[in-house]
């Protein structure tokens, strides 16, 4: 007995040990849990004393939904609802439609929710260029950029003068074009971090259009400069690695307005007077001249240039002429009877909006479809595969462009 009675002593003072080990590692895990919700409870004050200017309900929701993951959309578009202002400017950013303009910046999810507001970003002018991570606002005139993400002012770059352009790339490089004190122009490169890490001074010269390569290497820029009363457009390409350019043009009374890469390495310039096409070298491959014709109106990107003028005078009608940005070829030429609202080319498709209808031609093997669209479109962003956005001045909508064609007949609302 006086065995089993010593046996049984040793198993009471062990099970006390026990006990006490685990309240002490309970009282551990509470204290930590509620030390991790004072720090975040701290990070969050410390967020709105110093974004107070960026943080409302409708950014906290959104980042309520962030964290819990009901994001989730279950219907996957849903028609878009904004406010109607002639100086909306629209993106896309990270999957979400961004509306700009003078009041600040609104983000809709496109299913239809409102996302993040922000009325601290207001401008006269304001100018919007996207990448795939972020949009990048400006005042045309003014002296900030703003570099947005959907929810937030991530950063905020100031010059000393006023911006002309800006170009980004999808991984976060960025251009700006603006002024110093000691020139009429400088170009100010940044990689993903803002890190400076290229400049470049053009003296008398005003920079009037930039653009960076897809491979963040090379800088394009167009800039405008008088001899004589004569005004002269040179055209530079330079490595970001290098101080020498790799090529310069000059082109005698013309004024530059864009000048872009291509997708396949070279690029583009158009003037007042014609848009030339260039290899990787800078070799100049062909040249559209505008002659008596004009322009009107214009689109350039990576993929094509296109160009509309008047077909006729005392009429509405006017014409589209499509040309390949690599050859410079021109692809297709069309007329509107009841004028061009609205055209832009992108993913090998020609999109022209005329008189309450929306003519959509693949180039590949030029095969047509029309849908009917309200009178009032003013943009068409592509959200993925064969599907677009249309948006007018008070709402978008998602169309699948692509069940168009398959079903080779004309549709309407």
């Amino acid at each position: 007995m006086g065995a089993l009675t010593v046996f049984g002593g040793k198993n009471k003072n062990k099970d006390s040990d026990t006990g006490i080990h685990y309240r002490r590692m309970g009282t551990i895990i509470t204290i930590s849990k509620f030390l991790t919700l004072l720090l975040l409870l701290l990070v969050v004050l410390w967020g709105f004393s110093f974004r107070t200017d960026q943080i409302n309900m409708d950014n906290f929701k959104y980042l309520v939904n962030s964290l819990t993951g009901d994001n989730i959309q279950v219907d996957k578009y849903k028609t878009i609802y904004y406010d109607s202002n002639e100086h909306n400017k629209f993106t896309l950013v990270r999957g979400d439609l961004a509306v700009v303009n003078g009041s600040g910046c609104t983000v809709y999810g496109l299913n239809g929710q409102r996302k993040a507001a922000d009325s601290s970003v207001k401008m006269d002018d304001p100018q919007v260029v996207s990448g795939s991570k972020y949009m990048y606002i400006y005042d045309l005139g003014g002296n900030e950029l703003v570099i947005k993400n959907a929810l937030e002012t991530v950063k905020t770059l100031r010059y000393n003068y006023a911006i002309r352009d800006v170009a980004a790339t999808d991984d976060g490089y960025i251009a700006v074009a603006s002024s110093e004190k000691t020139t009429r122009s400088t170009v100010f490169v940044y990689d993903e971090k803002y890190r400076e890490v290229y400049k470049r001074s053009f003296g008398s010269q005003y920079t009037q259009t930039i653009d960076l390569s897809g491979d963040e290497s090379r800088l394009l820029t167009a800039s405008v400069y008088a001899n004589n009363g004569i005004f002269i457009t040179e055209l530079g390409l330079y490595s970001l690695k290098q101080e020498d350019a790799i090529a310069t043009m000059q082109f005698k009374e013309e004024y530059p307005y864009k000048a872009v890469f291509t997708e396949d390495g070279g690029f583009m310039l158009m003037t007042d007077k014609c848009c030339r096409f260039f290899d990787g070298e800078g070799n100049l491959v062909s040249a559209a001249e505008f002659g008596l014709k004009g322009i009107d109106s214009y689109g350039i990107n990576g993929e094509g240039f296109m160009r509309m003028y008047s077909s006729a005078t005392m009429s509405a009608e006017e014409t589209i002429e499509l040309y390949d940005g690599k050859s410079g070829k021109l692809l297709l030429a069309e007329s509107y009877e009841k004028g061009i609202r609205l055209a832009r080319y992108f993913d090998g498709h020609l999109f022209v909006v005329s008189d309450g209808m929306l003519y959509i031609t693949r180039i590949e093997d030029g095969e047509k479809a029309s849908y009917e669209v309200s009178i009032d479109v003013i943009e068409i962003l592509p959200i993925e595969n064969t599907t677009v956005f249309v948006l007018t001045h008070g709402t978008g909508g998602d169309l699948d462009y692509g069940k168009l064609f398959n079903a080779n007949t004309e549709v309407s609302e």
